[in-house]
């Protein structure tokens, strides 16, 4: 295994998580979804639900989430509609990706809300980041439910960091 300071680019640190979520052996695992959605605060968003399938554990869903800015541009010639095979979508995740996105959330919440509110600049008297809070606390479960230990979820979280 890597270390982490020896890692050079972001390219490296995908296909290094990719090798080490495929060896876990979740054979099982899919992604659904990547449709628009709109939530209570009017924040228009893809969303997709990724439900892992770890061998001789029960399964566990997990959600992903990107804003509209994440979709690929349609480009347009004279002659031609040329677009991206995204183009209006953004590349969905990957599996690996967005477990690793979770360890990331939930190690860094892994502290008092105060404090976290303070390392990521929210007001301490926020509802909403009380809620974002909580969001991110609620991966800790679901992912010792997977059977990960705290290495593993520290060793995804930093690769998630340098994606």
């Amino acid at each position: 295994m890597k270390p982490i300071s020896e890692i050079s680019d972001h390219k490296e640190a995908a296909q290094i998580l990719a090798d080490e979520y495929a060896a876990l052996g979740w054979h099982d695992t899919t992604v659904t979804g990547g449709h628009v959605y709109e939530d209570a605060d009017k924040w228009r968003h893809f969303a997709w639900t990724v439900h892992f399938a770890p061998p001789s554990k029960a399964p566990v869903s997990m959600s992903y989430k990107c804003g509209m800015a994440h979709a690929f541009p349609k480009y347009k010639n004279e002659k031609t509609q040329l677009s991206h095979p995204f183009a209006g979508k953004p590349k969905p995740p990957t599996a690996a990706e967005v477990l690793a996105c979770h360890c990331r959330d939930w190690q860094e919440s892994d502290c008092a809300f105060d404090e976290w509110a303070g390392a990521f600049g929210y007001d301490t008297d926020s509802r909403k980041a009380l809620a974002t809070y909580e969001a991110c606390r609620a991966a800790g479960p679901k992912l010792r439910a997977l059977g990960l230990t705290r290495e593993q979820i520290a060793r995804f979280a930093d690769l998630s960091s340098m994606l």
